[in-house]
């Protein structure tokens, strides 16, 4: 690992300590390289992270969408095999968090003849992480609807406050993962205007959980 580098932001040098020595060669030649792969389960959960990283970390990884949980796992494993080294983690829903031993057994399964269960384990055991909560990231954002990170949004989205809750309550009974899609047709509007402000206003009143998945990914840079 390089200790530090330099990036020049305008007139503005930056200093950027202890990245890699990929990342610090992507700089020079004005192709940055991701140090790290962060994989997860879909585009909320992509949405959740990045909108939960500084820009410095946002610009050191790269978050890819896999699929379902067991998909990630088995990524993962793929990984494992390929290079024990290579930087990567993932991140499950919240939801999936009480069966994190059914996720490290699955991939083991996946791997097949291991040489060091006990290697491969731990490896798994500390690249495997978990978004806020303790349910799937959409009813998670709409749970925290009601904080006073939330004072906002019924200005900026051209509703009264009365009647985004309402629409907030309607939406918590959407099928799942169908909650943030069921609250922009009661809002008229896309919900790629919707999906951001509301992941950012959770994030804001979470600050523990967003120090935590910072925390979690700095340890692999």
């Amino acid at each position: 690992m390089i200790r530090e580098e330099t990036e020049k932001q305008g007139a503005v040098v930056k200093v950027i300590p202890e990245i890699s020595a990929d990342y610090a060669a992507g700089l020079m030649s004005g192709v940055k390289q991701a140090e790290l792969d962060v994989l997860c389960e879909d585009d909320i959960a992509q949405d959740i992270l990045s909108l939960a990283l500084p820009n410095d970390l946002r610009s050191r990884v790269r978050i890819i969408p896999i699929g379902s949980a067991a998909a990630v796992v088995r990524h993962l494993a793929a990984r494992y095999k390929e290079d024990p080294k290579r930087p990567a983690c993932g991140f499950l829903d919240g939801d999936k968090g009480l069966k994190k031993q059914e996720h490290i057994n699955l991939f083991l399964k996946t791997l097949e003849g291991l040489a060091d269960q006990n290697e491969a384990t731990l490896w798994i055991e500390n690249r495997l992480g978990f978004l806020p909560g303790d349910t799937w990231p959409e009813k998670w954002v709409l749970q925290k609807h009601g904080s006073k990170s939330f004072d906002k949004p019924p200005d900026e989205l051209g509703v009264k406050k009365e009647a985004l809750q309402e629409f907030v309550e309607t939406a918590k009974q959407a099928d799942k993962h169908d909650e943030l899609y069921q609250l922009s047709q009661k809002l008229n509007l896309p919900i790629s205007t919707i999906v951001g402000r509301f992941i950012k206003c959770a994030l804001e009143d979470s600050g523990a959980e967003v120090e935590a998945i910072c925390k979690f990914i700095r340890a692999f840079l």
